[in-house]
């Protein structure tokens, strides 16, 4: 079985059947193009020109379409553990796991040089799901994860760079 580095993102949309999620993230793609249109300079001709160019383009043209976006190779992955320790004064001490979940894990992941509508798409997603979980895959294994920070880095006119740290939630 092939190992597997991705996440979903749902078609951004106003339509009928779209849900509120959908609706705010399209509001949000359209609300960073206020100016840059490729057909009449709307905010409605922009968004809708990103949906096309990542959706329906590529034969994603339901309503409740997902993309499924592919990491970078060199995601890292950090692990720390909870520990409770008492000390005592002769040097000995006692470890126990500090509650349920006691594995605390992060996530940097990577999209480089992407086109500008993919890294738009991403950064859109990301603002808008938080504070809301998502479930990346890693090795086949779904993993409930929250964004605590992105950078998108111009590499050139039509390319962009995403760099994110997600954290791993149980809930």
């Amino acid at each position: 079985m092939a190992r597997k580095f991705s996440f979903q993102i749902i078609k951004p949309g106003l339509g009928t059947g779209t849900n509120t999620f959908q609706r705010d993230f399209y509001k949000e793609i359209a609300r960073r193009f206020p100016d840059t249109s490729p057909v009449n300079n709307t905010v409605e001709d922009t968004a809708a020109y990103i949906v096309n160019e990542l959706y329906d383009d590529k034969g994603l043209t339901s309503v409740t379409a997902e993309k499924e976006i592919t990491f970078d190779r060199g995601i890292g992955k950090k692990s720390t553990q909870r520990v409770l320790i008492a000390n005592f004064g002769d040097g000995y001490e006692q470890r126990i796991k500090d509650g349920l979940n006691t594995k605390d894990e992060t996530y940097n992941i990577k999209f480089n040089n992407r086109p500008w509508e993919e890294i738009e798409l991403i950064s859109a997603f990301l603002d808008v799901k938080t504070p809301e979980n998502f479930t990346i895959t890693i090795h086949q294994e779904d993993i409930k994860v929250v964004c605590d920070d992105y950078s998108v880095t111009v590499t050139q006119n039509e390319n962009q760079s995403l760099t994110a740290n997600l954290r791993r939630v149980y809930e």
